[in-house]
C-alpha cells in the first residue's frame, strides 16, 4: 500500500511540475512596446495633407500611438513642437495592434505648420502604460502649393501696364497693376 501511495504521490508531483507555469505567465506585460515609422521615408519631402504610418508590436497589444512634430528653426535654433508642447496627434492603431497611421494637415486653420525640416516622433503605449518612441526626419515644403505664393507677372499691351495675378490667402484671385513693374 505504501508503494502505491508513493507512486501516486510521485506521479502527482511530476504531473504538477510539468503542467503548471510558475508565476503569472503571459498575463503580465513585462516588455515595452515596439514602434517604427515606416512612411514617409527618412529625408523625404511631404506636401499638403500627409500620412505618417508604421508598424508596432507588444507582447499583449499596443494600446495607442501618438505623433508629435519637432520643428527646429534654422536661424534661432528654437524648437517648436506641433501640435503643442504637451499635445500629440492621435494615431489610429489597427485591430491587431500591429500597424498604425496618423494624418497631419499643415494647413489646419487652428495650427499653421511652417515649411521646414521636422523630426517625427511617434510614441507607442501598451496596456501597462509602458512607452517607446521612434523618430525620423522629413521636410515639409508647401510654398509652391500654398495660396498667395508664386504670382504671375506680365506686361499687358492693351492696358500699357504691368499686371500681377496671384491666388490670395483668403481663396480669391488678386490682380494688381503697375506702370513700371517695380512699384505695385
Amino acid at each position: 500500500m505504501k508503494s502505491k501511495f508513493f507512486v501516486f504521490s510521485l506521479l502527482v508531483l511530476i504531473f504538477s511540475f510539468f503542467s503548471c507555469e510558475v508565476g503569472l505567465g503571459e498575463s503580465v506585460d513585462t516588455e515595452p512596446p515596439k514602434i517604427e515609422v515606416v512612411s514617409p521615408s527618412a529625408g523625404s519631402i511631404v506636401r499638403d495633407k500627409f500620412t505618417i504610418s508604421g508598424t508596432c508590436s507588444d507582447e499583449q497589444k499596443v494600446q495607442s500611438v501618438e505623433v508629435q512634430l519637432f520643428y527646429i528653426d534654422e536661424d534661432s535654433k528654437e524648437v517648436t513642437k506641433f501640435p503643442s508642447e504637451n499635445e500629440y496627434y492621435p494615431g489610429v492603431v489597427d485591430k491587431k495592434g500591429l500597424s498604425w497611421s496618423c494624418t497631419i494637415d499643415p494647413f489646419d486653420k487652428n495650427l499653421h505648420i511652417p515649411d521646414g525640416t521636422y523630426e517625427i516622433c511617434a510614441r507607442a503605449t501598451d496596456k501597462s502604460g509602458r512607452q517607446t518612441t521612434s523618430k525620423k526626419n522629413v521636410s515639409i515644403d508647401n510654398l509652391v502649393h500654398r495660396r498667395g505664393a508664386n504670382p504671375s507677372v506680365m506686361y499687358n499691351d492693351y492696358l500699357g501696364k504691368w499686371i500681377m495675378v496671384y491666388h490670395g490667402w483668403e481663396s480669391y484671385i488678386v490682380m494688381s497693376s503697375s506702370d513700371d513693374g517695380i512699384v505695385w
